[in-house]
């Protein structure tokens, strides 16, 4: 698996270039979640596509954190066997 390791503060960034584009998507999500927020006009619609969105951002932000981003960190640094999933 890609990884790379920063010295500098002691960690292991797993898969990089996925890691960015997950955040990347996270945060197109959030953007337009926003913008359906700003335009809902008393909108159920809007109003749920919004809500959706943002949830679906956050989402894409939590995963990419726990699975790719600090997966190493949180699942096996200091252990024997890496666990299967994290309290993240």
């Amino acid at each position: 698996m890609p990884c790379l390791d920063i010295f500098v503060i002691g960690v292991v960034l797993d898969q990089p270039l996925s890691t960015a584009l997950v955040y990347l998507l996270g945060a197109m999500w959030i953007w337009a979640g926003f913008q359906f927020w700003k335009s809902r006009e008393d909108l159920a619609s809007k109003y749920w596509c919004a809500v959706a969105m943002l949830l679906g951002g956050i989402g894409a932000f939590l995963a990419g954190t726990s699975y790719q981003a600090f997966g190493f960190e949180l699942k096996c640094a200091g252990r024997d066997t890496c666990t299967s999933t994290s309290w993240w």
